[in-house]
């Protein structure tokens, strides 16, 4: 079963929301994935239909239509096609995170491709606020990109470095299946990170460090060992949340993949918290899964 069968890509018609467009495209290519461009009306308007020829009204009698509109979408539509992609592009009216959740539910295995922090210009939507109600409730796994003008946006997304934080816990473990299968599809080196939160001065500092690095190796040993490829370790000290935003400001991993909720033995700390931080401090392109599309891929890879 593949791991991703749809991509859901909101763009608002603002250049900071299309800085979502080269992940979607990376995904998609490694996984064979179409690409859903959904873009959310918040008042009914007319749109000229290139396919038809003709104006169709976005309104409570129609609130969800899929059209060609090269006026709004035609060149994020035409970079995705460009690169052998099959994309749709659907228009919606109403609340856009709403909208955004029900599209969601419509189509097969979906991910989430969005960029966070952004105010929309043609529809005054805000996705910094949008991306946040999206995290919270989409019934699917989330990449957040952080917003960026067009300048700074990559023409093309090529998945290298793949980081993983685990906390000792085997909810944040659930990451790693969906993480090897894009390193397996993208030959990306994979790097695992644990951070150890114990202040300088306690008795029992070394013996977590040790403990860390032990359990690193083992996960390490055991995903190399079904995949052939190898994997890198770093156990890092102090406060979780700034650890890791430096370490990936260093490192620049092209993708981190986490579960959002988790509580770890070693470290003792809230993978949700640490999520948290990170997405506001837009430390990178984050690929966000719930505990159950983990649980779910474990027992995919088991079978």
């Amino acid at each position: 079963m593949p791991l991703f069968e749809t991509i859901i890509l909101p763009l608002d018609g603002s250049e900071p929301s299309e800085a979502a467009i080269p992940y979607a495209a990376a995904i998609g290519e490694l996984v064979g994935a179409s690409i859903i461009v959904l873009h959310v009306l918040e008042e009914m308007r007319p749109v000229f239909d290139a396919r038809r020829g003709e104006v169709v009204w976005i309104s409570p009698a129609q609130p969800r239509v899929e059209l060609e509109a090269p006026e709004l979408l035609g060149e994020p539509i035409s970079r995705l096609r460009s690169g052998g992609l099959t994309v749709r592009a659907v228009f919606r009216l109403g609340d856009p995170a709403a909208e955004i959740l029900d599209e969601v539910e419509r189509w097969p295995a979906p991910l989430i491709v969005i960029a966070s922090h952004s105010r929309g210009g043609l529809e005054r939507l805000l996705l910094g606020s949008v991306a946040d109600r999206v995290l919270r409730d989409a019934p699917a796994p989330v990449l957040v990109v952080p917003a960026a003008p067009a300048a700074e946006h990559p023409a093309r997304v090529l998945l290298r470095t793949i980081l993983v934080p685990l906390d000792g816990s085997p909810l944040a473990e659930r990451a790693l299946p969906a993480a090897m299968e894009l390193a397996g599809l993208a030959h990306a080196e994979v790097t695992l990170v644990h951070v150890v939160d114990l202040p300088a001065g306690r008795v029992d500092r070394d013996d977590s460090e040790r403990e860390a690095a032990v359990y690193l190796q083992q996960k390490a040993e055991a995903l190399a060992g079904q995949s052939g490829r190898t994997i890198l370790q770093h156990v890092l000290h102090g406060e979780p949340g700034e650890q890791l935003r430096r370490f990936i400001a260093a490192r620049q991993p092209d993708l981190v993949v986490m579960v959002a909720h988790g509580r770890g033995r070693l470290g003792r700390w809230l993978l949700g918290s640490v999520t948290e931080d990170l997405l506001t401090s837009h430390a990178g392109p984050l690929l966000l899964l719930r505990a159950q599309d983990g649980a779910n891929q474990e027992v995919a890879s088991e079978a």
